[in-house]
């Protein structure tokens, strides 16, 4: 009976973590949420000043804005963190690119991953 509640525990132990997403997946996910939170400030403003809007959410950065038909394309990067390890000793961070297509009157867009572009995040007049 002890032997069965061993392995038993022992089974729902390896089955627990192979539930757990890896680090990687949890940071890359929180750079996806704040590529969210960065369209949602986007959203709702002139698709001309979506750059400028963008660029004040913390830990986002515009790497390139273009004018499309009817509003803006941006590339933004941003970085999520993650524990590397059960007790927290280990930080994972990525850093992950995302696009944007603001335009004038729509619900906020929806990040797509993309390649970071090279060069120097964009700066831009309050």
């Amino acid at each position: 009976m002890r032997r069965r509640l061993g392995i038993v525990v022992a089974l729902l132990l390896i089955a627990g973590c192979g539930l757990m997403p890896s680090p990687e997946r949890q940071a890359s996910d929180r750079a996806r949420e704040n590529a969210r939170a960065a369209a949602a400030r986007a959203a709702g403003g002139p698709p001309a000043d979506a750059g400028r809007l963008v660029a004040e959410v913390r830990g986002v950065e515009v790497l390139r804005a273009t004018s499309v038909p009817g509003g803006t394309a941006l590339v933004i990067r941003t970085s999520g963190r993650a524990r590397g390890d059960a007790f927290g000793t280990e930080q994972v961070t990525m850093r992950r690119c995302f696009e944007l297509t603001v335009v004038a009157a729509e619900a906020p867009p929806r990040p797509h991953h993309v390649a970071c572009p090279s060069g120097t995040p964009l700066t831009f007049r309050p």
